[in-house]
């Protein structure tokens, strides 16, 4: 009964994940992930992706509540997808919990890669605020 229990408790997990750099290009996408996923434009608000001094991809951190990112929304993301995911993001970047904001109006639950606390301690590497990717 034990056994049963467990295994009925166990609902394939899906992710709605927010991107703002490197990800929103299909070329960059299809190369991690490998497949399409349903997306839509969406607006993450009280962050801001700055440019990475001495690299080619941004780093999104929470900033003033008026600050916005502009982005895209992909649907659905699968477990296989999210793990390939988290690869390319490597150690810079962690996933966390947020609201985004569709075209709609409508606020939506999501996860998005932010730069880590000890990345953003201090930010001498970062510049140029709100960098439109």
């Amino acid at each position: 009964m034990v056994w049963r229990d467990c295994c009925l408790s166990r609902q394939p997990v899906f992710v709605t994940l927010f991107a703002y750099g490197s990800l929103m290009f299909p070329t960059v996408w299809q190369e991690v992930v490998g497949r399409d996923f349903a997306t839509t434009p969406a607006v993450l608000d009280g962050h801001t992706a700055f440019c990475v001094t001495g690299h080619t991809f941004p780093a999104l951190v929470p900033d003033d509540p008026a600050a916005s990112t502009s982005g895209l929304v992909y649907f659905d993301v699968d477990a296989a997808a999210t793990a390939r995911l988290d690869a390319f993001e490597g150690t810079f970047f962690h996933r966390v919990p947020v609201t985004v904001r569709l075209e709609s109006g409508e606020t939506i639950p999501a996860e998005a890669f932010l730069a880590t606390p000890a990345r953003r301690a201090g930010f001498p590497h970062m510049t140029m605020r709100g960098v439109d990717w």
